[in-house]
């Protein structure tokens, strides 16, 4: 979880703490800080509900780019544009 640790600090709550607030360790709380350690995706949402941030920002990952879809067929940019809709629909 790429930026678990700044998210952290950000709240002002260590690791002990974090851990107590989602019932996982403070060392499995270090581990995933230092990428040591992945986690399931349950412990992730608890991990961002508590720290009142996405999965994206946590985990690091940026909004999808479409400028360079333009190279797919029309019905797979379709097809593409549909699937990130529903996702967006059920988050």
């Amino acid at each position: 979880m790429k930026n678990l640790r700044a998210f952290r600090i950000k709240a002002g709550i260590n690791q002990k703490q974090l851990g107590e607030l989602t019932d996982i360790s403070a060392t499995q709380i270090h581990l995933m800080e230092t990428g040591e350690r992945g986690c399931s995706l349950l412990r992730a949402i608890r991990i961002a509900d508590v720290l009142n941030a996405s999965l994206d920002d946590i985990c690091g990952r940026s909004a999808l780019d479409f400028s360079k879809v333009e190279q797919i067929d029309l019905s797979d940019k379709k097809i593409i544009l549909a699937a990130v809709n529903l996702l967006k629909a059920v988050m």
